[in-house]
């Protein structure tokens, strides 16, 4: 157990006494909570799943996870940077704390709540229902801890050092309440996730969270001290208005300043009032009407709604299965390479360490056009409607971006935590397991590129014109050659088949800085005949069926060119 925990253990432990008298064993509460805080340094929070690439045992996920709230907790700071007046940036911070702090706890604290081993290796042994419930209270408590207070502490040393350690003493309470509130909220998104979707598919929606709370946390460190500087929101000043009494970061904000500075007059005092009133409020509401429907929901996670899934998966398998078929008929060849299509397909929909890997992609190319935009957003849409200036290098960096995508797609598509069940490809009787690589290669195009390159040219078209054909057109090309040099030199694994371990490293960042090289020569080839429309059909072609024939070239790969554990 690592230093924090320890700490936090023997926090939680000094009321011995008083655990004893309620009928607590602490010799079983120590062992039940030294036990779930060491396998909780063990388990890959959210950053580490996204960027794991080696299978390794980690013992520092708690101090990952304290030094990324310390660091989303500096760049709170940027609250104080807004506005004029203390009120207007403590409803910034509040509303940047409750956000982040719903996420963080739905990202990361999911796994501690639902965690339902515990009804089948502690219940049965001879251990009191006190004690029991008091180790998950006391373990709820210890995680909520290593998140909130990393991620108070430098806006209570912000205000100690500019106003007083009166006013930084107050804003202590404050964030307490802000973090019952939060709790709130998040039972609240938990049990509308239960009504509207089946308790089997709860994790995989909250995967879905963990995506996205990724790419927000990625966006607000590129994106909101830019947007200070960009529309001059030092000098902003929350309106006197009675709307923002249905802001709950306002509650708080106002809180603070009545105890603060006392101000006469009824919008403080009930500002205050709500702040202290609803959290303590919100939180006999989870436990008199959530918890109960909660943990009967909660119940059905371990496996006894079996029957729903499967009714579940034969009423979307139609949909996924026609579309999946449709494309593997019209580019794959019927045996090997249909079958490396259709088994890559399923995957990539369902392995959750794919998905946590590579979807936050989209997301950080999303935010890159967006501060592009940012930047120089009063010239940019007017050079990219006349593609005159710099917006022919907009139009093409746009298109170009996708290649990181497709990039980080290809790079993980030979990995799997659950690489073992790959045996099957070494025991089928195929002479060339190329096709079946060559067949996951198109399912990926297909499911990543395809969808992509649609919305750009959706997008270019709506703001460009048809003028922009041509260079839509060798643009997508040079992406195939792009992406199929990139298989031809990396894609000697196949379809899931390899473990984590060895992934990484060195010949991640070699892989990537190929890609990135021979990006760079084609954009900068492509910047150059931008407007030689004849040039530009000619080079379509060239490039077309120079990926083509790289494509081919990789369903010839022998047995002597695939790595896998289970070959020799």
């Amino acid at each position: 157990m690592n230093f924090q925990n320890r700490i936090l253990l023997s926090f939680v432990l000094l009321p011995k006494k008083f655990y004893e008298k309620i009928g607590v064993n602490t010799r079983h509460l120590k062992a039940i909570l030294t036990t779930k805080l060491i396998m909780d340094d063990r388990r890959p929070n959210t950053w580490q799943q996204i960027k794991q690439q080696e299978k390794k045992v980690s013992n520092k996920a708690t101090l990952l996870t304290m030094f990324v709230s310390a660091l989303m907790g500096c760049i709170f700071l940027f609250s104080f940077s807004v506005g004029n007046d203390k009120i207007t940036q403590l409803t910034v911070l509040f509303s940047f704390f409750i956000t982040f702090l719903a996420c963080m706890l739905i990202a990361d604290f999911t796994n501690v709540l639902i965690d339902v081993r515990d009804n089948y290796i502690i219940l049965p042994k001879p251990i009191s229902d006190k004690t029991f419930v008091l180790s998950r209270l006391l373990h709820i408590f210890i995680h909520v801890v290593k998140v909130v207070l990393p991620l108070s502490l430098p806006s209570f040393i912000y205000l100690w050092v500019t106003t007083s350690f009166y006013g930084a003493l107050l804003l202590v309470p404050f964030f307490l309440l802000a973090t019952l509130f939060t709790i709130f909220l998040i039972n609240a998104v938990y049990i509308l996730i239960l009504k509207l979707t089946t308790p089997q598919k709860f994790q995989q929606v909250i995967s879905y969270i963990q995506i996205v709370f990724a790419i927000v946390s990625y966006a607000a460190y590129q994106l909101v001290p830019r947007m200070i500087n960009k529309f001059n929101l030092s000098s902003y000043s929350m309106p006197d208005s009675n709307g923002y009494l249905f802001l709950p970061s306002y509650w708080f904000a106002g809180g603070w300043q009545q105890l603060f500075q006392a101000h006469a007059g009824f919008k403080p005092w009930l500002c205050l009032g709500l702040s202290i009133v609803i959290p303590f409020v919100s939180v006999w509401i989870v436990i008199k009407f959530f918890a109960p429907s909660f943990n009967s929901k909660l119940s059905q996670i371990s496996g006894s709604g079996e029957v729903l899934i499967k009714a579940s998966a034969r009423k979307k398998q139609t949909a996924f299965t026609g579309y999946s078929y449709f494309f593997a008929k019209l580019l794959t060849r019927k045996g090997g390479e249909r079958t490396g299509f259709l088994i890559t397909w399923k995957m990539m929909l369902r392995s959750r360490d794919f998905k946590m890997k590579v979807y936050p992609v989209i997301g950080y190319l999303i935010v890159l056009i967006v501060m592009s935009m940012i930047n120089k957003f009063q010239t940019t849409i007017t050079d990219i409607r006349n593609q005159t200036g710099q917006g022919p290098v907009y139009i093409l960096s746009i298109i170009y971006l996708t290649s990181f995508l497709m990039t980080s797609a290809l790079g993980n598509l030979g990995i799997s935590e659950r690489y073992k069940s790959a045996w099957i490809y070494f025991t089928a009787p195929v002479k060339t397991p190329g096709i079946i690589v060559s067949g996951a290669l198109k399912a990926a195009l297909v499911h990543f590129f395809l969808p992509l390159g649609v919305c750009v040219a959706i997008v270019l078209f709506a703001v460009c014109g048809i003028t922009v054909l041509p260079n839509i057109i060798l643009g997508f090309c040079n992406q195939l050659l792009i992406m199929g040099l990139f298989a031809y030199f990396t894609s000697h694994k196949l379809p899931f088949s390899s473990p984590p371990e060895g992934a990484g490293g060195k010949s991640n960042f070699m892989r990537a800085l190929m890609a990135l090289f021979i990006s760079a020569i084609l954009v900068v080839g492509h910047y150059f005949v931008y407007r030689i429309t004849p040039v530009l059909y000619i080079f379509s072609a060239m490039s077309l069926a120079a990926g083509w024939m790289i494509l081919d070239s990789i369903k010839k790969y022998g047995w002597n060119k695939i790595d896998g554990t289970y070959r020799d």
